[in-house]
């Protein structure tokens, strides 16, 4: 059996120059005296990200998600090495698939700049969505953002739902049932979003 080795969390970017300023502490004071991050559980964002990058929209099948057809063991084993070639260089080159489903430790230099955020926890039950937007009206508070423009903002967050919501498909559920049901491609999951759980403070699925 294959020895799975957990994906570091110290990588810096990954993602195209112009959606992200490469050296955080340079340019630090011009982002504001707020600074907030969204979080999401680990595998829950995982899902979501396959089934929607490489299951329901994949625009260049035959390449697109390592060419595995939306076939969800080929992808995770494809994944967890594209991970470790990126930690292991430090390449910053843009990849499609590390971009839209790399660990969130990966981001916005966490390592040296975790204290800086406000953080922000997805909710996906209705009620959770409340919660939700009420956080982010409190940071919008905080930064002194213009009462019909927080109201504007609250009102399209508690409609609930964008054009990349995975959540109640058949193809979702089906990802879901595979992963946990298949206790090897569910410790690859765990071991490369493991600082996740670890860092953000998520806790782990029951099966663990």
């Amino acid at each position: 059996m294959k020895k799975w080795k957990a994906v570091p969390f110290n990588i810096e970017s990954f993602c195209k120059d112009e959606y992200l300023a490469k050296n955080y502490s340079i340019v630090g004071k011009s982002l504001g005296r707020i600074k907030f991050a969204v979080l999401r559980d680990p595998i829950d964002r995982f899902l979501s990200g396959f089934v929607d990058k490489c299951i329901m929209r994949p625009k260049d099948v035959e390449t697109r998600c390592f060419a595995c057809m939306g076939n969800l063991g080929c992808f995770i084993e494809a994944f967890y090495k594209k991970l470790q070639e990126v930690y292991n260089t430090n390449d910053t080159t843009y990849h499609f698939e590390v971009a839209h489903m790399a660990p969130q430790t990966w981001y916005c230099n966490f390592k040296e700049h975790l204290d800086d955020y406000i953080f922000v926890r997805y909710q996906k039950c209705t009620s959770g969505i409340a919660v939700y937007a009420r956080e982010f009206d409190k940071i919008f508070r905080m930064a002194r953002v213009p009462e019909d423009l927080r109201r504007e903002i609250q009102g399209e967050i508690l409609v609930g739902r964008t054009p990349h919501t995975t959540r109640g498909s058949g193809p979702r559920l089906a990802a879901e049932r595979e992963l946990f049901n298949n206790r090897t491609l569910l410790d690859i999951v765990m071991k490369m979003f493991y600082f996740d759980y670890k860092v953000f403070g998520f806790s782990l699925p029951d099966d663990l």
